[in-house]
C-alpha cells in the first residue's frame, strides 16, 4: 500500500463513467483502491491530463504516462482520514 497523504490532485471525474457522476470522494477512494492494488495504471486514470498534485512542493502531471510514474513512486501506506472536495475537480485527501 503507498502513501495517501496528498495535499491536493485534480481528479478526471470523467475517467468514472464520464457522466460526472461520481463524487470527488468516490473518485478519491477509487484511487485509494487502486493504490491498495498496487495498480498504478488505474490510479492515473482517474488523474485528468495536466492535472496539479500539491506534496511538499507542486507537481503537473502532463499525461497519463506522468501520473503511472507519480502514483509508482509514491512511498509506503497509509489511509484516507478525510476527503474534501474544493470546486468540480479539486479534492483535498488527507
Amino acid at each position: 500500500m503507498k502513501a495517501l497523504l496528498i495535499l491536493a490532485a485534480v481528479l478526471a471525474l470523467a475517467a468514472c463513467g464520464g457522466s460526472g457522476s461520481h463524487s470527488p470522494e468516490a473518485v478519491a477512494r477509487a484511487w485509494s483502491a487502486a493504490l491498495d492494488r498496487s495498480d498504478d495504471d488505474a490510479a492515473a486514470g482517474l488523474f485528468a491530463n495536466d492535472a496539479e498534485i500539491v506534496q511538499n512542493g507542486e507537481l503537473t502531471l502532463h499525461d497519463h504516462a506522468d501520473a503511472v510514474t507519480w502514483n509508482d513512486g509514491l512511498p509506503c501506506g497509509g489511509r484516507i482520514t478525510s476527503v474534501q472536495a474544493r470546486g468540480k475537480y479539486e479534492v483535498l485527501v488527507v
